[in-house]
Protein backbone atom coordinates (compact mmCIF):
# COMPACT_ATOMS: atom_id res chain seq x y z
CA UNK A 1 0.00 0.00 0.00
CA UNK A 2 1.44 3.40 -0.81
CA UNK A 3 0.40 6.16 1.03
CA UNK A 4 0.12 9.46 -0.95
CA UNK A 5 2.89 12.49 -1.27
CA UNK A 6 1.46 15.34 -1.97
CA UNK A 7 1.49 18.91 0.04
CA UNK A 8 -2.75 18.95 0.15
CA UNK A 9 -5.66 16.94 -0.57
CA UNK A 10 -7.35 17.59 -4.27
CA UNK A 11 -10.89 18.44 -5.16
CA UNK A 12 -10.97 14.71 -7.01
CA UNK A 13 -9.49 13.48 -3.36
CA UNK A 14 -11.99 14.88 -1.20
CA UNK A 15 -14.86 13.92 -3.86
CA UNK A 16 -13.87 10.17 -4.28
CA UNK A 17 -14.04 9.57 -0.54
CA UNK A 18 -17.54 11.73 0.10
CA UNK A 19 -18.81 9.25 -2.87
CA UNK A 20 -17.12 6.32 -1.27
CA UNK A 21 -19.05 7.11 2.20
CA UNK A 22 -22.37 8.10 0.01
CA UNK A 23 -21.95 4.33 -1.38
CA UNK A 24 -21.35 3.09 1.93
CA UNK A 25 -23.88 4.79 3.89
CA UNK A 26 -26.74 3.93 1.57
CA UNK A 27 -25.96 -0.08 2.21
CA UNK A 28 -25.54 -1.36 -0.84
CA UNK A 29 -22.46 -3.28 -0.08
CA UNK A 30 -23.24 -6.56 2.56
CA UNK A 31 -22.71 -5.85 6.00
CA UNK A 32 -20.09 -8.42 6.93
CA UNK A 33 -17.95 -8.16 3.64
CA UNK A 34 -17.57 -4.19 5.30
CA UNK A 35 -16.59 -6.00 8.10
CA UNK A 36 -13.92 -8.21 6.52
CA UNK A 37 -13.02 -5.68 4.07
CA UNK A 38 -12.01 -3.46 7.98
CA UNK A 39 -10.59 -6.41 9.61
CA UNK A 40 -8.03 -6.46 6.16
CA UNK A 41 -7.16 -3.25 6.12
CA UNK A 42 -5.98 -3.85 9.82
CA UNK A 43 -3.79 -6.62 9.22
CA UNK A 44 -2.24 -4.19 6.16
CA UNK A 45 -1.95 -1.67 9.24
CA UNK A 46 0.00 -4.50 11.12
CA UNK A 47 2.05 -5.56 8.50
CA UNK A 48 3.53 -2.00 8.29
CA UNK A 49 3.89 -1.76 12.51
CA UNK A 50 6.01 -4.78 12.06
CA UNK A 51 7.80 -2.94 9.35
CA UNK A 52 8.18 0.22 12.23
CA UNK A 53 6.49 2.38 9.38
CA UNK A 54 5.12 5.16 11.67
CA UNK A 55 3.66 7.20 9.29
CA UNK A 56 2.12 4.56 6.94
CA UNK A 57 0.44 3.31 9.89
CA UNK A 58 -1.15 6.71 11.16
CA UNK A 59 -2.38 7.37 8.07
CA UNK A 60 -4.20 4.07 7.84
CA UNK A 61 -5.54 4.10 11.09
CA UNK A 62 -6.93 7.53 10.56
CA UNK A 63 -9.41 5.42 8.33
CA UNK A 64 -9.76 2.92 10.73
CA UNK A 65 -10.59 5.23 13.50
CA UNK A 66 -13.35 7.05 11.49
CA UNK A 67 -14.94 3.95 10.34
CA UNK A 68 -15.14 3.01 13.96
CA UNK A 69 -18.74 3.37 14.63
CA UNK A 70 -20.02 2.38 11.12
CA UNK A 71 -18.35 -1.14 11.69
CA UNK A 72 -19.69 -1.13 14.93
CA UNK A 73 -23.08 -0.69 14.23
CA UNK A 74 -23.53 -2.86 10.81
CA UNK A 75 -21.10 -5.70 11.32
CA UNK A 76 -21.66 -8.60 13.32
CA UNK A 77 -18.60 -10.31 12.21
CA UNK A 78 -15.79 -7.38 13.86
CA UNK A 79 -16.02 -7.74 18.07
CA UNK A 80 -17.46 -4.69 19.49
CA UNK A 81 -14.19 -3.65 21.22
CA UNK A 82 -12.09 -4.66 18.03
CA UNK A 83 -10.32 -1.28 17.67
CA UNK A 84 -9.27 -0.37 21.40
CA UNK A 85 -7.70 -4.55 21.10
CA UNK A 86 -6.31 -3.81 17.68
CA UNK A 87 -4.48 -0.15 18.78
CA UNK A 88 -3.10 -2.30 21.68
CA UNK A 89 -1.56 -4.55 19.35
CA UNK A 90 -0.35 -2.11 17.01
CA UNK A 91 1.71 -0.01 19.63
CA UNK A 92 2.76 -2.42 21.74
CA UNK A 93 4.14 -4.13 17.95
CA UNK A 94 6.21 -0.66 17.35
CA UNK A 95 7.42 -0.35 20.47
CA UNK A 96 8.72 -3.99 20.00
CA UNK A 97 9.92 -3.38 15.71
CA UNK A 98 12.27 -0.13 18.09
CA UNK A 99 15.56 -0.78 17.83
CA UNK A 100 16.32 -0.26 21.02
CA UNK A 101 19.55 2.37 20.22
CA UNK A 102 16.75 5.29 18.57
CA UNK A 103 14.63 4.60 22.43
CA UNK A 104 15.19 8.43 23.66
CA UNK A 105 12.41 9.41 26.13
CA UNK A 106 11.37 12.67 26.28
CA UNK A 107 8.02 12.69 28.28
CA UNK A 108 8.37 11.20 31.80
CA UNK A 109 4.28 11.61 32.42
CA UNK A 110 3.98 7.81 31.01
CA UNK A 111 4.70 6.07 34.41
CA UNK A 112 1.92 7.50 35.52
CA UNK A 113 -0.26 6.65 33.18
CA UNK A 114 1.03 3.01 33.42
CA UNK A 115 0.42 3.23 37.48
CA UNK A 116 -3.01 4.12 36.73
CA UNK A 117 -3.70 1.15 33.99
CA UNK A 118 -2.15 -1.58 36.81
CA UNK A 119 -4.77 0.44 39.40
CA UNK A 120 -7.55 -0.23 36.77
CA UNK A 121 -6.68 -3.56 36.28
CA UNK A 122 -6.14 -4.82 39.88
CA UNK A 123 -9.88 -3.39 40.66
CA UNK A 124 -11.50 -5.22 37.82
CA UNK A 125 -10.89 -7.79 40.71
CA UNK A 126 -13.49 -6.02 42.85
CA UNK A 127 -15.85 -5.51 39.45
CA UNK A 128 -19.47 -6.32 39.87
CA UNK A 129 -19.84 -6.53 35.65
CA UNK A 130 -16.88 -8.65 34.56
CA UNK A 131 -17.85 -7.69 31.19
CA UNK A 132 -17.80 -4.17 31.70
CA UNK A 133 -14.93 -3.97 33.50
CA UNK A 134 -12.58 -5.71 31.09
CA UNK A 135 -14.16 -2.95 28.46
CA UNK A 136 -13.16 -0.11 30.63
CA UNK A 137 -9.47 -1.50 31.11
CA UNK A 138 -8.94 -2.52 27.83
CA UNK A 139 -9.99 1.47 26.76
CA UNK A 140 -7.27 2.29 29.46
CA UNK A 141 -4.79 0.62 28.19
CA UNK A 142 -4.85 1.17 24.77
CA UNK A 143 -4.03 5.24 25.67
CA UNK A 144 -1.26 3.60 28.04
CA UNK A 145 0.25 1.90 25.47
CA UNK A 146 -0.20 5.09 22.37
CA UNK A 147 1.06 7.47 25.39
CA UNK A 148 4.43 4.54 26.20
CA UNK A 149 5.13 4.81 22.40
CA UNK A 150 4.38 8.36 21.89
CA UNK A 151 7.02 9.38 24.80
CA UNK A 152 10.25 7.52 22.51
CA UNK A 153 8.60 8.80 19.68
CA UNK A 154 8.72 12.01 17.40
CA UNK A 155 6.65 13.24 14.05
CA UNK A 156 8.18 15.55 12.20
CA UNK A 157 6.41 17.96 11.02
CA UNK A 158 6.13 16.69 7.47
CA UNK A 159 4.96 13.92 8.66
CA UNK A 160 2.36 15.63 10.71
CA UNK A 161 0.76 17.27 7.53
CA UNK A 162 0.47 14.52 5.80
CA UNK A 163 -1.03 12.13 8.50
CA UNK A 164 -4.03 14.83 9.62
CA UNK A 165 -3.91 15.18 5.72
CA UNK A 166 -5.51 11.63 5.80
CA UNK A 167 -7.71 12.33 8.62
CA UNK A 168 -9.24 14.95 6.59
CA UNK A 169 -10.36 12.63 3.74
CA UNK A 170 -11.19 9.97 6.48
CA UNK A 171 -13.86 12.56 7.82
CA UNK A 172 -14.83 13.29 4.56
CA UNK A 173 -15.56 10.01 4.17
CA UNK A 174 -17.73 9.40 7.54
CA UNK A 175 -19.75 12.93 6.26
CA UNK A 176 -20.30 10.87 3.41
CA UNK A 177 -21.96 8.18 5.15
CA UNK A 178 -23.84 10.54 7.49
CA UNK A 179 -25.07 12.16 4.37
CA UNK A 180 -25.97 9.48 2.59
CA UNK A 181 -29.49 9.27 4.83
CA UNK A 182 -30.59 12.95 3.60
CA UNK A 183 -29.99 12.21 0.02
CA UNK A 184 -31.21 9.09 -0.54
CA UNK A 185 -33.34 8.20 3.17
CA UNK A 186 -36.78 8.92 4.10
CA UNK A 187 -37.09 12.46 5.97
CA UNK A 188 -34.96 12.82 9.69
CA UNK A 189 -38.00 13.51 12.37
CA UNK A 190 -35.90 15.86 14.50
CA UNK A 191 -36.69 16.35 18.04
CA UNK A 192 -35.34 17.58 21.27
CA UNK A 193 -32.81 14.91 21.94
CA UNK A 194 -29.46 13.54 20.33
CA UNK A 195 -30.53 12.24 16.87
CA UNK A 196 -28.68 9.22 15.54
CA UNK A 197 -31.58 9.55 13.16
CA UNK A 198 -29.80 12.36 11.74
CA UNK A 199 -26.28 10.50 11.36
CA UNK A 200 -27.50 7.62 9.26
CA UNK A 201 -28.09 5.73 12.88
CA UNK A 202 -24.02 6.75 14.35
CA UNK A 203 -24.22 7.64 18.30
CA UNK A 204 -24.96 11.18 18.17
CA UNK A 205 -22.58 12.01 21.44
CA UNK A 206 -19.45 9.57 20.26
CA UNK A 207 -19.79 10.97 16.70
CA UNK A 208 -19.78 14.47 18.33
CA UNK A 209 -16.09 13.95 19.11
CA UNK A 210 -15.12 12.35 16.08
CA UNK A 211 -16.43 15.06 14.19
CA UNK A 212 -15.07 17.68 16.07
CA UNK A 213 -11.73 16.52 16.11
CA UNK A 214 -12.37 16.56 12.06
CA UNK A 215 -14.21 20.16 12.24
CA UNK A 216 -11.02 21.24 14.67
CA UNK A 217 -7.99 20.39 11.68
CA UNK A 218 -9.84 21.52 9.20
CA UNK A 219 -9.93 25.22 10.76
CA UNK A 220 -6.54 24.61 11.93
CA UNK A 221 -5.84 24.36 8.32
CA UNK A 222 -8.31 27.12 7.15
CA UNK A 223 -5.38 29.43 9.25
CA UNK A 224 -2.70 28.02 7.87
CA UNK A 225 -0.42 30.51 5.59
CA UNK A 226 0.75 27.15 4.25
CA UNK A 227 -2.45 26.54 2.97
CA UNK A 228 -3.88 29.96 1.53
CA UNK A 229 -4.82 28.27 -2.02
CA UNK A 230 -7.21 25.83 -0.54
CA UNK A 231 -8.68 28.52 1.85
CA UNK A 232 -11.90 27.90 0.22
CA UNK A 233 -11.70 24.24 -0.23
CA UNK A 234 -11.20 23.98 3.88
CA UNK A 235 -13.64 26.46 4.58
CA UNK A 236 -16.38 24.82 2.64
CA UNK A 237 -15.73 21.15 4.62
CA UNK A 238 -15.14 22.76 8.17
CA UNK A 239 -19.03 24.37 7.63
CA UNK A 240 -20.21 21.13 6.40
CA UNK A 241 -18.84 18.91 9.36
CA UNK A 242 -20.26 21.29 11.41
CA UNK A 243 -23.09 21.71 10.01
CA UNK A 244 -23.35 17.69 10.91
CA UNK A 245 -22.75 18.52 14.36
CA UNK A 246 -25.21 21.11 14.60
CA UNK A 247 -27.85 18.67 13.10
CA UNK A 248 -26.64 15.80 15.45
CA UNK A 249 -28.25 17.37 18.18
CA UNK A 250 -25.90 16.65 20.47
CA UNK A 251 -24.37 19.62 21.92
CA UNK A 252 -20.65 18.69 22.71
CA UNK A 253 -19.08 18.68 19.44
CA UNK A 254 -20.47 22.22 18.37
CA UNK A 255 -19.10 23.50 22.02
CA UNK A 256 -15.85 21.71 21.29
CA UNK A 257 -14.98 23.31 18.16
CA UNK A 258 -15.92 26.75 19.77
CA UNK A 259 -13.67 26.00 22.37
CA UNK A 260 -10.83 25.25 20.32
CA UNK A 261 -11.44 28.34 18.14
CA UNK A 262 -11.43 30.62 21.29
CA UNK A 263 -8.34 29.63 22.15
CA UNK A 264 -6.56 29.99 18.74
CA UNK A 265 -7.58 33.81 18.81
CA UNK A 266 -6.61 33.93 22.41
CA UNK A 267 -3.30 32.34 21.58
CA UNK A 268 -3.14 34.35 18.36
CA UNK A 269 -4.85 38.18 19.53
CA UNK A 270 -2.09 39.98 17.78
CA UNK A 271 -2.14 38.45 14.36
CA UNK A 272 -3.73 40.75 12.40
CA UNK A 273 -5.25 37.56 10.26
CA UNK A 274 -7.15 36.75 13.22
CA UNK A 275 -9.17 39.42 13.51
CA UNK A 276 -10.18 38.81 9.49
CA UNK A 277 -11.08 35.35 10.63
CA UNK A 278 -13.26 36.31 13.22
CA UNK A 279 -14.87 38.73 11.35
CA UNK A 280 -15.16 36.15 8.40
CA UNK A 281 -17.30 33.76 10.67
CA UNK A 282 -19.86 36.46 11.61
CA UNK A 283 -21.54 35.76 8.51
CA UNK A 284 -20.95 32.53 7.61
CA UNK A 285 -22.21 31.68 11.78
CA UNK A 286 -25.73 33.29 10.49
CA UNK A 287 -25.71 31.49 7.19
CA UNK A 288 -25.29 28.02 9.20
CA UNK A 289 -28.04 29.20 11.73
CA UNK A 290 -30.48 30.02 9.18
CA UNK A 291 -29.95 26.47 7.50
CA UNK A 292 -29.91 24.40 10.00
CA UNK A 293 -33.01 26.48 11.68
CA UNK A 294 -34.72 26.16 8.46
CA UNK A 295 -34.12 22.03 7.91
CA UNK A 296 -35.17 21.55 11.57
CA UNK A 297 -38.40 24.01 11.66
CA UNK A 298 -37.07 25.93 14.60
CA UNK A 299 -35.87 22.85 16.70
CA UNK A 300 -32.63 23.20 16.89
CA UNK A 301 -32.95 26.96 18.75
CA UNK A 302 -34.93 24.84 21.39
CA UNK A 303 -32.04 21.73 21.56
CA UNK A 304 -29.25 24.42 22.01
CA UNK A 305 -31.86 26.77 24.03
CA UNK A 306 -32.12 23.99 27.02
CA UNK A 307 -30.64 24.35 30.24
CA UNK A 308 -28.54 21.70 31.83
CA UNK A 309 -26.25 19.37 30.55
CA UNK A 310 -28.05 16.33 29.87
CA UNK A 311 -27.42 14.97 33.43
CA UNK A 312 -23.96 15.26 33.10
CA UNK A 313 -23.49 17.89 36.19
CA UNK A 314 -25.38 15.47 38.25
CA UNK A 315 -23.50 12.57 37.48
CA UNK A 316 -20.35 14.89 38.46
CA UNK A 317 -22.21 15.61 41.69
CA UNK A 318 -22.35 11.70 42.05
CA UNK A 319 -18.56 10.86 41.67
CA UNK A 320 -18.11 13.27 44.28
CA UNK A 321 -20.28 11.96 46.48
CA UNK A 322 -18.74 8.29 46.37
CA UNK A 323 -15.37 10.01 46.04
CA UNK A 324 -15.92 11.21 49.82
CA UNK A 325 -17.38 8.00 50.84
CA UNK A 326 -14.19 5.79 48.91
CA UNK A 327 -11.33 8.27 49.48
CA UNK A 328 -8.13 6.55 49.04
CA UNK A 329 -9.40 3.42 46.87
CA UNK A 330 -12.59 4.07 45.75
CA UNK A 331 -15.42 1.76 44.51
CA UNK A 332 -13.35 -0.20 42.02
CA UNK A 333 -13.30 -0.36 38.02
CA UNK A 334 -16.95 -0.47 36.43
CA UNK A 335 -19.20 -0.30 39.80
CA UNK A 336 -19.89 3.05 39.18
CA UNK A 337 -23.49 2.54 37.73
CA UNK A 338 -24.45 -0.36 40.85
CA UNK A 339 -23.16 2.01 43.18
CA UNK A 340 -25.69 5.50 42.30
CA UNK A 341 -27.74 3.48 41.66
CA UNK A 342 -27.65 1.89 45.74
CA UNK A 343 -27.03 4.78 47.00
CA UNK A 344 -29.37 6.54 45.38
CA UNK A 345 -27.27 9.39 44.27
CA UNK A 346 -28.99 8.95 40.33
CA UNK A 347 -32.23 8.33 38.76
CA UNK A 348 -31.41 5.77 36.56
CA UNK A 349 -28.38 3.02 36.23
CA UNK A 350 -25.48 5.15 34.38
CA UNK A 351 -22.14 5.11 33.36
CA UNK A 352 -20.14 8.22 34.68
CA UNK A 353 -19.82 10.02 31.00
CA UNK A 354 -16.50 11.33 32.57
CA UNK A 355 -13.41 9.57 32.47
CA UNK A 356 -11.83 12.21 35.28
CA UNK A 357 -14.60 11.79 37.67
CA UNK A 358 -14.57 7.91 37.29
CA UNK A 359 -10.69 7.62 38.11
CA UNK A 360 -11.85 9.66 41.12
CA UNK A 361 -14.90 7.72 41.97
CA UNK A 362 -13.72 4.52 41.12
CA UNK A 363 -9.75 4.49 42.02
CA UNK A 364 -9.69 7.37 45.08
CA UNK A 365 -6.92 9.36 45.62
CA UNK A 366 -5.17 6.91 43.62
CA UNK A 367 -6.48 7.34 40.29
CA UNK A 368 -7.09 11.48 40.92
CA UNK A 369 -2.64 11.22 41.58
CA UNK A 370 -2.06 8.96 38.80
CA UNK A 371 -4.59 9.69 35.97
CA UNK A 372 -5.18 13.18 36.45
CA UNK A 373 -1.11 13.77 37.55
CA UNK A 374 -0.53 12.34 33.83
CA UNK A 375 -2.46 15.11 32.05
CA UNK A 376 -1.18 17.63 34.75
CA UNK A 377 2.58 16.91 33.64
CA UNK A 378 1.72 16.50 30.30
CA UNK A 379 0.47 20.13 29.74
CA UNK A 380 3.56 21.52 32.39
CA UNK A 381 5.72 19.44 29.64
CA UNK A 382 3.76 21.10 26.84
CA UNK A 383 4.23 24.67 27.97
CA UNK A 384 8.42 24.52 27.57
CA UNK A 385 7.84 23.76 23.80
CA UNK A 386 7.81 26.41 21.48
CA UNK A 387 4.98 29.03 20.51
CA UNK A 388 3.56 26.68 17.13
CA UNK A 389 4.37 23.58 18.85
CA UNK A 390 3.11 24.49 22.40
CA UNK A 391 -0.03 25.75 20.78
CA UNK A 392 -1.28 23.01 18.35
CA UNK A 393 -0.22 20.25 21.33
CA UNK A 394 -2.64 22.58 23.70
CA UNK A 395 -5.35 22.06 20.79
CA UNK A 396 -5.30 18.27 21.02
CA UNK A 397 -4.90 17.75 24.42
CA UNK A 398 -7.49 20.42 25.45
CA UNK A 399 -9.92 18.00 22.34
CA UNK A 400 -9.13 14.66 24.39
CA UNK A 401 -9.45 16.17 27.72
CA UNK A 402 -13.33 17.73 26.30
CA UNK A 403 -14.06 14.50 24.70
CA UNK A 404 -13.28 12.52 27.54
CA UNK A 405 -15.27 14.51 29.95
CA UNK A 406 -18.63 14.23 27.67
CA UNK A 407 -18.29 11.08 26.38
CA UNK A 408 -15.75 8.60 28.73
CA UNK A 409 -13.06 7.09 27.27
CA UNK A 410 -14.95 5.13 24.67
CA UNK A 411 -13.97 5.75 21.02
CA UNK A 412 -10.88 5.39 19.17
CA UNK A 413 -9.89 8.53 18.27
CA UNK A 414 -9.12 9.33 21.67
CA UNK A 415 -5.91 7.38 21.79
CA UNK A 416 -4.88 8.82 18.47
CA UNK A 417 -5.12 12.64 19.80
CA UNK A 418 -3.12 11.72 22.20
CA UNK A 419 -0.30 10.58 19.41
CA UNK A 420 -1.00 14.67 18.18
CA UNK A 421 -0.11 15.71 21.57
CA UNK A 422 2.93 13.85 23.39
CA UNK A 423 4.59 12.91 20.06
CA UNK A 424 5.51 15.81 18.89
CA UNK A 425 8.65 17.25 21.83
CA UNK A 426 10.69 20.06 21.09
CA UNK A 427 13.98 17.88 22.38
CA UNK A 428 15.31 14.54 21.11
CA UNK A 429 18.12 13.29 23.11
CA UNK A 430 21.52 11.43 21.73
CA UNK A 431 22.15 8.47 23.81
CA UNK A 432 26.35 8.49 25.11
CA UNK A 433 26.08 12.06 26.05
CA UNK A 434 22.75 12.34 27.09
CA UNK A 435 22.52 15.93 25.71
CA UNK A 436 19.72 17.35 24.30
CA UNK A 437 19.58 18.96 20.63
CA UNK A 438 16.66 20.55 18.39
CA UNK A 439 14.01 18.27 17.35
CA UNK A 440 13.55 19.19 13.24
CA UNK A 441 12.28 22.28 13.46
CA UNK A 442 9.10 23.82 14.69
CA UNK A 443 5.62 22.13 13.67
CA UNK A 444 4.29 23.93 10.59
CA UNK A 445 0.47 26.26 11.69
CA UNK A 446 -1.70 24.12 9.96
CA UNK A 447 -0.05 20.80 10.07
Amino acid sequence: MKIKQSVNNTIFEYGLCFTIGLFVGVNLLPDDFMGIVYVMLGVVCLYYAAKNNIQTVLCILAYMVFNERYIKNKSSIVPFLFMQYFIVAVFFILLLSQKRSTLKMHSRAYVLLILFCIIDFLDTLRSSDATLGRSIFINTLSITLVATWASFNFLTPKMMNKILNHVKLASVYLCGIIMARRFFGPPVSYGLTSMSESLNGLSAVQMSGYLSVAASIFFFSLVDEKEKKQFWLNLFFLILVAVQMILSFSRGGIYFLGIIMAFFFLFNWNNVKSYFMLLLFIPIGFGVYNYVTETTHGLVEERFGEEGNSGRSDLVKAAFELFISNPLVGIGTANFADEISKNGLYDVESGSHNEFARAAAEHGILGIITFWGFFITIFFEILGRPKTQRDFALYFLVLFCLISVHNGLKISVQPYLLVFVIATPTLIAINKKQTHVPAPQELETGY
